[in-house]
Parts: C-alpha cells; sequence; structure tokens
C-alpha cells in the first residue's frame, strides 16, 4: 500500500466504530469536530430526491456538508474522467457497475483494516449482487449500494385482457406461447404488432443486458474467475438461439424485425405487447404514453428447475481518490447505507434498495414489488470496458438476427472479442 494510502487509511480507520454503530442502528458516537465540504456527483436524481437524507446527515455530523450536483448522464462519464485528469472532480461520485472495472484507479478504497463489513456481514445487510462486486479479493471496500435495478417483462394489460390472458408468463416457454398468441401480422405478412419485442441487438433496448440474463440463466458465467478470460459454452449458444427465434422468420417464436421502432417505445405505442426492460424504463414508457395501462412481471425463467436469474444494475456512491476529505467521505457513503439514509433515499427516489431489511419491510405497490423480489435473484458481470463490449454483442445479435452467422458464431465471437478487452 502507497504512503498515501496509508495516510488516507490512518484518517478513515478512526470512523470504524461510529459505522459499526450505525449500521446496525445502535447507539452514535459524536464526530471529529474538524469541518469538512464535499462535493457529490449524481445523474438522473433532482436535487430534492436527495435533500432530506443530506438535511439528516447535516443534522447528524454538522461538522461536514455535502453539495449535490446532477450532471447530464449523456456526458457523466467523459466529465468525471476528464475533471479527475486534471486533479479536480467530486469528492464522492456514483458510478456504475458496468463501470468498475474500467475505473477502479479512480476509487480511494475503504482499506480493509478499515473496513467493518467483511463479506459475511455485507451479505448480510445487502443482496447478493453489490455484497460481492463491491468487496475487493484483499478486503478493500469500493462503495456502498444504495439502490438496484433489475431486468423484468413488461406487458400491455390492454391487449392481454383483450386476448382472455388473465396472468404474466412465468417461464420462456409460457413467454413465447403467447408471444406467438399476441404477434399480429398484415395481409402482405408484414409485423403489425410483436407479441415479445426480443430478437435484434439494434432496436431492442438492453440487448447486451437481456442476452447476459438469458446466458446466466443456463449457467454459463460470461467471465471466468480469474477475470481475464470468458466462460462461455453450451448455455450461451442455447441463450442466444433462443434470443434470436423472435426474429427469424422462420421460427415459430418469430415476432420482431429491425424495421420496429425500438422495443419500449414500441411497448407504449402498442406495437408491442411484451418488452423487457428495467424499473427506470417506467417513467419512459408513460411519457410515451400516459395512458398506457402497464403491467410488470418477474424475468421468465427457464423450465427445469434452473437457479432463477435476472440482470442487475446499479449505481453505488464511492469516494474518489483524489478528495482531500476520504474520511468524511467515506462517512457520508456509510451514512447512505445506513437504515435511515437508505430509506430517505428509497422513498424519494422510488428505487428498488439494496437493503435486506428495506426488501423485507415490501413495497408500496404491486410493480415495485417485482423489483423489490428480483433483487434478491439479479447478477451482473464484471463488464470491461461497457460501450465495447455493448457494440460487441449488439453486432453479434444483429447478425443473428440477419441470419449471417449461427448462434455458435456469435458465441465464439463474443468470447474472442471479450477475451481481447480482459487482458
Amino acid at each position: 500500500m502507497s504512503k498515501f494510502l496509508y495516510l488516507a487509511a490512518g484518517a478513515v480507520i478512526l470512523l470504524v466504530a461510529i459505522l459499526i454503530l450505525a449500521l446496525v442502528g445502535v447507539g452514535r458516537k459524536e464526530p471529529a469536530p474538524e469541518p469538512a465540504s464535499l462535493e457529490f456527483w449524481g445523474i438522473e436524481d433532482d436535487a430534492p430526491i436527495w435533500s432530506r437524507a443530506l438535511e439528516r446527515f447535516r443534522e447528524e455530523y454538522p461538522h461536514i456538508s455535502v453539495k449535490y450536483r446532477r450532471m447530464p448522464a449523456d456526458t457523466y462519464e467523459e466529465t468525471l474522467v476528464n475533471r479527475l485528469a486534471e486533479g479536480k472532480g467530486p469528492d464522492v461520485f456514483l458510478l456504475k457497475n458496468s463501470w468498475i472495472a474500467k475505473h477502479r484507479d479512480k476509487i480511494f478504497p475503504l482499506p480493509a483494516e478499515s473496513n467493518p463489513l467483511p463479506s459475511p456481514e455485507l451479505k448480510k445487510i445487502f443482496v447478493e449482487e453489490p455484497a460481492t462486486a463491491l468487496l475487493t479479493s484483499k478486503g478493500e471496500l469500493l462503495g456502498l449500494p444504495i439502490f438496484i435495478d433489475s431486468l423484468a417483462l413488461f406487458y400491455n394489460q390492454d391487449i392481454f385482457e383483450a386476448a382472455g390472458i388473465a396472468r404474466a408468463p412465468a417461464t420462456w416457454e409460457e413467454t413465447a406461447d403467447l408471444s406467438r398468441r399476441l404477434t399480429k401480422f398484415a395481409p402482405d405478412g408484414d409485423l403489425i404488432r410483436g407479441g415479445l419485442a426480443l430478437g435484434s441487438g439494434s432496436n431492442v433496448a438492453h440487448a447486451m443486458e437481456i442476452a447476459s440474463a438469458l446466458i446466466l440463466q443456463r449457467g454459463d458465467e460470461i467471465v471466468k474467475a480469474d477475470g481475464r478470460s470468458t466462460a462461455l459454452g453450451p448455455g450461451a449458444t442455447g441463450a442466444l438461439r433462443f434470443y434470436a427465434s423472435f426474429s427469424d422468420p422462420g421460427h415459430r417464436n418469430f415476432s420482431w424485425t429491425d424495421n420496429m421502432p425500438d422495443s419500449l417505445d414500441a411497448l407504449a405505442g402498442g406495437q408491442a405487447a411484451m418488452a423487457i426492460g428495467f424499473s427506470r424504463d417506467l417513467r419512459r414508457i408513460r411519457a410515451k404514453n400516459p395512458h398506457i395501462k402497464i403491467g410488470a412481471a418477474p424475468l421468465p425463467q427457464p423450465s427445469g428447475g434452473r437457479v432463477a436469474r435476472t440482470y442487475a444494475s446499479y449505481w453505488f456512491p464511492t469516494v474518489s481518490r483524489l478528495s482531500k476529505n476520504t474520511g468524511p467521505a467515506w462517512q457520508f457513503v456509510f451514512f447512505m447505507a445506513y437504515p435511515e439514509g437508505a430509506k430517505l433515499y428509497a422513498d424519494a427516489s422510488g428505487r428498488p434498495p439494496a437493503r435486506r431489511d428495506l426488501i423485507a419491510a415490501g413495497a408500496k405497490n404491486e410493480i415495485d414489488d417485482v423489483f423489490f423480489r428480483q433483487a434478491l435473484i439479479a447478477r451482473s458481470w464484471p463488464v470491461p470496458d461497457e460501450e465495447a463490449s455493448r457494440r460487441i454483442f449488439e453486432e453479434a445479435l444483429n447478425g443473428l438476427a440477419s441470419r449471417a452467422i449461427t448462434p455458435e458464431q456469435a458465441v465464439a465471437r463474443i468470447s474472442q472479442q471479450l477475451s481481447r478487452l480482459l487482458q
């Protein structure tokens, strides 16, 4: 560990006793009196969503002030990288789970000797995915999750009811059956409405994540334990074959073409009966069509007793390696993981919580309940470079949709190209 890290570790180790007590909701020790000012960057959330949590943090720790800045989502990563390269930037920032590998060097991790949350404790408090991904093999803590989103099945309730369908499908076999019932063609054979918006790469939202979920459901890990090569096999081949069947005119699952709009826009516009998305996509769908009666169900699973899986997506607060206030910054990160801080954020944002106790407390409505329960089975994989990885998956899926390559060839291409990124 460098001299800088040892000095910073000394600043945070004094906070350990406070953090342990606070995380379990027990009494708190008075913080150190030295004043500190923190800048905190996030995206999507307006300032009012954070206001109550920041107020409570200031009440608990009056010597620490936190200024929240919402950054534009489309330039967030670039701005963050550039500002940190200039030696500037925030003390605390939200980082996406699929960016961890790429931006690990921008984080000041909580050293193992200062970390009050070893793996068993993390897994008691938080759901499996972030509890595993945010703790390094050396016991360092990269951050703490405040929410976890996951892929689910969205469906148009009016279309379902008109077809006499009383409930959403639970398995992929049931989903394919319903998709065939709900797909509509014009007399000339043109597709009017897709049953399930799936099959291509370019106009299916979250194509990489959906394909990843299908692969994980079939038992492939995508990346090996060494983190330097892929683990794609027969499970991945079967997953991509099933994915592509919905864009194959010769297959009975055919329900989608690359001439259709984006899958979520098609759902909102009545051009698809079902589509797959994250909870955050609900706002987009409802903004496109305020009158839609939308339902949500857990992501369908394979039949036959395989382990249930969906894909996890989340942002978590972490501390910048350039912060001059790493101790107070980590204190803020831990506060947002306290039961009170996490609940204030969950209530204000409407995002599914990552804490097990908040999940157990239950959701306010049926749609939220889907994402609460799915947090327990949500998983991801260590994406080496999200933009490049997304391009690799989408090109392979588009090749399958055009029948230019076979599922076996698609898996081989993905494996080879990802392995180069992982080196």
